[in-house]
């Protein structure tokens, strides 16, 4: 039987870390940011956001492409709004998130970007418009396995509450 899990987040939570642990436990990893670059479903570039666009339709075609068996995590900040049996949103304290992206090379206006989807859940609550179950982890104050061991809980049938960043709101708006 496969299982198709939607590994999603705001940029700096975990996720391609978190994949890389999933796949020495011996799940199948889909890195969307490759299939998407390779497949041609990079659109255009925006140089406002440095980021490019990805056109979903395209990355479909390219999933229904591949044999998928076992338990594979589609890795990637839009794998939720793919088809899959389960979604797991990583997600990190906005202070925390803003130290951790100050460590690539992206603006300031970009890391501040990121900073309020997550404030703000951004992608939490898209993820509820897939037709799947959806969890979330808060990978804050968490290790890259104790996150690993989550998501191995998550995908045996344990659930997760919502993560909201209120009082990070408050203090900040």
């Amino acid at each position: 039987m496969t299982l198709v899990i939607a590994l999603t987040g705001t940029p700096g939570t975990g996720k391609t870390a978190t994949s890389r642990l999933m796949e020495s436990r011996g799940y199948s990893i889909i890195d969307l940011n490759e299939l998407a670059q390779r497949s041609g479903a990079r659109t255009d570039y925006d140089e406002e956001r440095d980021s490019w666009e990805v056109d979903i339709d395209a990355l479909k075609d390219a999933l229904a492409e591949k044999d998928l068996l076992g338990n594979v995590i589609m890795e990637g900040h839009w794998s939720h709004e793919l088809h899959c049996d389960l979604v797991i949103c990583l997600r990190c304290e906005p202070d925390e998130l803003k130290a951790r992206l100050s460590t690539r090379e992206y603006s300031e206006e970009k890391i501040d970007e990121n900073v309020w989807a997550e404030a703000l859940s951004i992608i939490a609550v898209e993820s509820f418009d897939n037709d799947s179950r959806v969890e979330q982890i808060d990978t804050t104050d968490r290790t890259e396995n104790e996150v690993a061991d989550l998501v191995e809980g998550i995908v045996a049938g344990e659930t997760t509450e919502p993560i909201w960043w209120l009082d990070w709101l408050m203090e900040n708006t």
